[in-house]
C-alpha cells in the first residue's frame, strides 16, 4: 500500500476551503510541511488523518464534514465512507493525543511506554507478529472468497442438476430444485445397491412419461402344496449322482459322460473295431466293460434330469395353474 498523494475531496471542514474532483492535487510527498497561525486549520487537518487512523469519523470534526484522500496506488479512503483499511499505517500525534493519552495533573500516562534495549527487541518482535498478522488475515480473506467462489459454482452445480432430473422425471405442476436433489443425495448415500444401466433409465423415464397408469398387474395364484412337492423332487434329484457308472474316466470327468455314451453306440452300430478319435483298436474287455456301464440306467437318469428341467420352466412361466404339477415323481 503506497502513501497519500491527495485530499480529493473536502466539505463542511471548518476554515478549510471546499474541495472537489475540479481541485488541483496537493501532490503530497513523503514527508510534508504544514505551518500557519493558530485557528487556520492545522488542528483540523490532523483530525482527518486521525480519522483514519482510528477507522472512523474524528469526534472533534463537525458533524456534517466529509472528505476523501487518494494514495499514490490509485485507492481512496474517507468518512463517512469507506474509513478503514488504513488504520495499521497512520500514526498521528497531535494534541488530541496529546490530551488523551498524557495526563499530566494524574501523574501517569496511557499507554505506558518503556525505553531500554529489550523493549526495543520486543516492539521489533510485535512489528514482525503484526506484519504476519496482516498476512494470515489476507490469506483468510482469500480462502474465504475462494470458498464463497466455490460454494456459488456448487449452488449453480445442484440447480442445473435438478432441472436435468426434473427433466426426466415428468412431474407435471410439480417441481423439483435444488434442496430436493441434495435430500435425496443425503439419504441415499449410503445405498449400496447397483446403479442403474441406460436402458434401465430409458424405461424408467418412458413409464413416467405415460399419461395413465401401467395395467394392474394380478397377483399370481398357486397351489402351494405343489411347490412344496417340486422342491422336494429337486432336492431329490440333485442328490443323485452318476456313482453307478463303473468307469474312472466318467468319475474323473463327468461332462464327458455322453460323449463315451454316444461313441460307444456308434461304433456298437457301425460294427467299428477301431476308435475314430485314437485310430487304436478297441478290445473286447473295453466294449464290454463300456457297454456294462452305460447301460439304459444312464439314458434314465439324464431324461429324468431333462424331465426335470423342462417343468421347472414351466413352473416358472405358468401362474394360476397347477394341475401339471402334480406327477414331478413320474
Amino acid at each position: 500500500m503506497g502513501i497519500i498523494t491527495n485530499i480529493k475531496s473536502l466539505q463542511g471542514m471548518g476554515v478549510h476551503a471546499d474541495r472537489g474532483a475540479r481541485s488541483p492535487s496537493l501532490q503530497f510527498r513523503r514527508y510534508n510541511l504544514v505551518y500557519g497561525f493558530n485557528g487556520s486549520g492545522k488542528s483540523t487537518l490532523s483530525r482527518l488523518f486521525a480519522s483514519l487512523e482510528a477507522g472512523g469519523p474524528h469526534p472533534k470534526l463537525p458533524e456534517n464534514g466529509t472528505f476523501e484522500v487518494a494514495l499514490d496506488d490509485g485507492s481512496a479512503f474517507g468518512c463517512p465512507t469507506n474509513p478503514t483499511g488504513l488504520e495499521q499505517r497512520l500514526l498521528v500525534f497531535n494534541s488530541d493525543y496529546i490530551e488523551q493519552n498524557l495526563q499530566w495533573a494524574a501523574g501517569r500516562a496511557e499507554p505506558v511506554f518503556y525505553i531500554g534495549a529489550d523493549q526495543a527487541e520486543a516492539a521489533n518482535e510485535l512489528t514482525r507478529v503484526e506484519g504476519e498478522i496482516i498476512q494470515a488475515e489476507m490469506k483468510k480473506e482469500a480462502a474465504a472468497a475462494i470458498e464463497r467462489a466455490a460454494e456459488r459454482t456448487f449452488a449453480n452445480f445442484k440447480r442445473e442438476l435438478a432441472k436435468s432430473v426434473a427433466s426426466r422425471l415428468h412431474l407435471g405442476s410439480r417441481k423439483y430444485e435444488a434442496p430436493a436433489l441434495a435430500k435425496d443425495y443425503e439419504t441415499w448415500k449410503d445405498d449400496d445397491r447397483p446403479a442403474l444401466t441406460d436402458e434401465e433409465l430409458k424405461a424408467a423415464e418412458d413409464t413416467r412419461r405415460l399419461d395413465e397408469p401401467m395395467p394392474r398387474v394380478e397377483p399370481i395364484l398357486f397351489d402351494k402344496t405343489t411347490i412344496e412337492t417340486a422342491y422336494r423332487f429337486i432336492v431329490d434329484a440333485c442328490g443323485q449322482s452318476l456313482a453307478t457308472v463303473a468307469l474312472d474316466e466318467v468319475q474323473q470327468y463327468p461332462d464327458m459322460l455322453l460323449w463315451l455314451k454316444h461313441g460307444h453306440e456308434y461304433h456298437e452300430a457301425h460294427e467299428i473295431s477301431d476308435c475314430l478319435l485314437c485310430g487304436n483298436a478297441i478290445s473286447a474287455e473295453r466294449r464290454a466293460l463300456l457297454a456294462a456301464a452305460l447301460d439304459d440306467r444312464v439314458d434314465q437318469f439324464v431324461a429324468r434330469l431333462t424331465k426335470t428341467a423342462e417343468r421347472l420352466s414351466d413352473l416358472i412361466e405358468m401362474s394360476g395353474v397347477s394341475a401339471h404339477w402334480t406327477d414331478w415323481g413320474s
